[in-house]
């Protein structure tokens, strides 16, 4: 019986300079039934000439060009899944890792569990270059993965699931091109809904099969770009709200927050006028009930005029912060030292981490 074909796609843009190790890690695979597309969105760096070198060496590598607009990574991996000719399919961002077993181990557990799940979420881990540390990626909530994703949470890497391919083109999922941000988010709960339960989010109870590589420390802050993250955010709970069943009212209450969150980032970056650009907005949504609206009303006026530490403004403002899990983030946990070692291997044997110091 011929082993089901896996398809690996990874979007790509002037990654010239560490795409290698990303390829090297899929070359490496134990399991050999891989094809690998890579989508370039308009490099105009070393990216192609890179790449060109693993065609050369190996025919499961494919290089496609993205042909239509709009740019970004959201289109090139639905080209990728146009163009995808495997029975399951995972994504793979061109900086990231697969460790060298990922493949053998999902479709082996994919196999046995076949006739039960469209698609499977694997662990990964975190290895951050700057400060030397690994963490788990995935974040272990004791809640169902739809409601931290409806706050704007990103509950896994994007290359944690193993989908069926059949599943995304049959329910017609791809990526939401609008969306400059949290489009891997607004994917996973498209998936999780249309999927109608049937998946597996394996957690912590299996070891992790990949590595995402922070590179930087510092992320970009400045107005212009908060403006566009507050206008992306206010876009994908729009979106969100005309996807879930809003008579559910534990997906409504999660979804609720992100934009009561939107107010309060808001004014973090005393950012004044997009905060209440937000109340107005969210305002207009017709979700909330008056006594949501008072207290979020309350919440707003209590930042305005700096009353926070005032008992009956904070209490309001704490309330809001429960009841909407605002305070609720998450986060990578460390991981056990075996799983550290085995992780550290394969990050040397690629030439990732080149220290034999213990990591921090």
């Amino acid at each position: 019986m011929k082993s089901p074909l896996v398809s690996i796609v990874i979007p790509t843009f002037n990654r010239g300079s560490i795409i290698r190790k990303t390829l090297d890690s899929v070359l490496s695979q134990t399991y050999e039934n891989w094809e690998c597309i890579i989508v370039d969105d308009g490099s105009k760096d070393s990216t192609f000439e890179v790449v060109k070198t693993y065609l050369r060496k190996d025919s499961r590598f494919k290089f496609l060009k993205r042909s239509r607009t709009p740019k970004g990574a959201p289109t090139c991996r639905n080209i990728g899944i146009e163009n995808a000719n495997g029975d399951y399919l995972i994504f793979l961002d061109s900086d990231d890792i697969l460790l060298s077993d990922c493949l053998k181990g999902r479709t082996k557990f994919f196999e046995k569990y076949s006739d039960l799940y469209e698609f499977l979420i694997f662990p990964g881990t975190i290895f951050n270059i700057v400060n030397q540390t690994i963490a788990f990626s995935s974040r272990f909530l004791e809640e169902p993965d739809v409601h931290q994703l409806l706050r704007g949470v990103g509950a896994w890497q994007i290359m944690g699931p193993i989908y069926k391919t059949g599943f995304l083109t049959e329910e017609k999922i791809l990526f939401d091109e609008e969306l400059i941000q949290l489009q891997d988010t607004f994917f996973h709960i498209e998936c999780i809904l249309k999927s109608k339960g049937r998946y597996l989010n394996l957690k912590n109870t299996v070891k992790p099969d990949n590595v995402a590589i922070i590179r930087s420390i510092n992320r970009i802050s400045n107005s212009n770009h908060f403006s566009i993250q507050n206008e992306n955010r206010i876009r994908f709970g729009t979106k969100c709200l005309n996807l879930i069943d809003q008579t559910n009212e534990k997906l409504l209450t999660n979804l609720k927050s992100i934009f009561i969150m939107g107010i309060i980032t808001a004014f973090d970056r005393n950012k004044k006028e997009i905060a209440w650009s937000n109340l107005i907005r969210l305002s207009m949504l017709k979700i909330y009930t008056p006594i949501e609206l008072l207290r979020i009303y309350l919440v707003y006026f209590s930042y305005l005029f700096n009353l926070q530490k005032i008992r009956g403004f904070y209490q309001f403002r704490k309330f809001l912060l429960h009841k909407y899990k605002l305070h609720i983030w998450g986060g990578g946990k460390l991981i056990s030292e075996g799983t550290e070692k085995c992780v550290i291997l394969e990050l040397k044997r690629l030439g990732i981490v080149k220290t034999n110091k213990k990591l921090k």
